[in-house]
């Protein structure tokens, strides 16, 4: 008999715990692929996509059909099943931009997206009779991307040849152009930017407050309050065409002021009662000394604005009752001067107000964001709030109603 060698046999049980460990390494490599690395690196979402150009009427515009994968979301379009995504354009060599949503769109396989241009910018739609209203875009080539946001990876990208059935050379351009900010505080610097289509030979602003400028992309300061509807002109041999924004420059107003973009990924006033008290933003580390809240009434069924000053705690609540997976502007504003509390809800008049007196309360703590955990206020109470906080900011001025409408009409913010 020849006895074998020690180090040429394994034993059972040194064979079982190599057995287990690759298991374990093959689940964990498994579960990671899946869901991402626990703590670490987001999954980045996986579609296989494919975009062309369709034209209607002399119209062009992109479908983007989704052939297979995870579902997404447009980032921003109040739509909350899948990955959130961005989707941006880079058109004759200009700058990229992001193509905003008409409507809350979830994208899942088979589906088709529709990509057109406006005067303010590409847009995507699910409809295809909108996209064929699009202004078109310009010849050249035109370079699409999908951006996976919770990841920040590119997921799909094309380089696409347009013929150009937007204004050509010798025809009348579209106006269009956007403002960095559309509201604020007097005196207000602006910023614009000129998102015309077709062939400009000249640019001729009109800032509404007696100055002009001929630049493609000017800055302007408005001295003074008031509302101003700034125009652009724009022209070339073939004609001329205009666009008009307004802008709203707001007087200096003794007060307090708290504003948010919120939506829920779930039923805010869910049969449960598990998200009662949802916190949106508080400001304090307790009800105490907290000069504000931002938030739902105890069944969630309503906004509510809650301050504190030295003399007293008053609450006001919406007659708007939120609902799942839609982007709601909420602000609360208090006016020292004429000592009133309202709420206002997506632009608009207030929604209800109340008498106050007194100056807003100093805080020990700074404002905090309710998540999916709560916020714990005294000993045990938990307040929740399960989605997406955007443009939150608090000012020590009382915000006017024309300058809450700007800035709901300005559109959810990127981030």
């Amino acid at each position: 008999m020849i006895a074998r060698r020690h180090e040429d046999a394994v034993t059972p049980t040194i064979s079982v715990i190599l057995l287990v460990l690759l298991v374990a390494l093959i689940s964990i490599i498994i579960y990671a692929f899946i869901y991402g690395i626990p703590g670490g690196l987001e999954k980045s979402a996986f579609i296989a996509a494919e975009a062309g150009v369709v034209e209607i009427n002399g119209t062009e515009y992109i479908t983007i059909r989704h052939r297979g994968g995870d579902a997404v979301f447009l980032n921003g379009s109040g739509a909350t099943r899948g990955i959130p995504i961005d989707i941006r354009t880079t058109v004759a060599g200009g700058e990229s931009m992001l193509a905003r949503a008409d409507a809350p769109v979830t994208w899942s396989t088979g589906q088709v997206l529709y990509l057109y241009n406006t005067a303010e910018g590409p847009k995507i739609t699910i409809d295809r009779l909108t996209a064929a209203e699009g202004t078109g875009f310009p010849a050249g080539t035109l370079d699409l991307v999908i951006i996976d946001i919770k990841a920040e990876v590119r997921i799909f990208g094309s380089i696409i040849a347009m013929v150009g059935s937007g204004p050509g050379p010798d025809d009348t351009p579209v106006a269009g152009f956007t403002a960095d900010p559309y509201s604020g505080l007097s005196p207000l610097f602006g910023q614009f930017t000129d998102t015309s289509l077709g062939v400009i030979e000249s640019w001729l602003w009109d800032f509404g407050d007696g100055n002009n400028a001929t630049a493609q992309n000017p800055s302007h300061t408005f001295a003074h309050p008031g509302t101003y509807t700034v125009t652009l002109m724009v022209a070339n041999s073939g004609g001329s065409d205009g666009f008009s924004r307004e802008i709203v420059v707001a007087p200096e107003i003794n007060g307090f002021t708290v504003e948010a973009w919120v939506k829920w990924n779930r039923d805010p006033a869910s049969p449960d009662g598990t998200h009662n008290f949802a916190t949106i933003v508080v400001d304090g580390s307790n009800n105490d000394n907290s000069p504000y809240h931002l938030q739902h009434n105890s069944d969630n069924s309503l906004f509510e604005i809650a301050i504190r000053t030295d003399q007293h705690r008053r609450f006001r609540w919406s007659s708007t009752s939120p609902v799942e997976g839609i982007w709601y502007h909420v602000v609360g504003v208090y006016n020292q001067d004429n000592e009133w509390l309202r709420i206002f809800v997506n632009g608009g008049p207030h929604e209800n107000s109340i008498s106050q007196q007194g100056t807003i309360i100093n805080s020990s703590g700074l404002y905090q964001v309710g998540g999916i955990e709560g916020i714990t206020f005294f000993t045990n109470n938990q307040r929740k709030f399960d989605g997406v906080i955007r443009g939150l900011g608090t000012y020590e001025r009382a915000f006017t109603q024309a300058e809450i409408q700007a800035r709901y009409d300005a559109g959810v913010p990127l981030s």
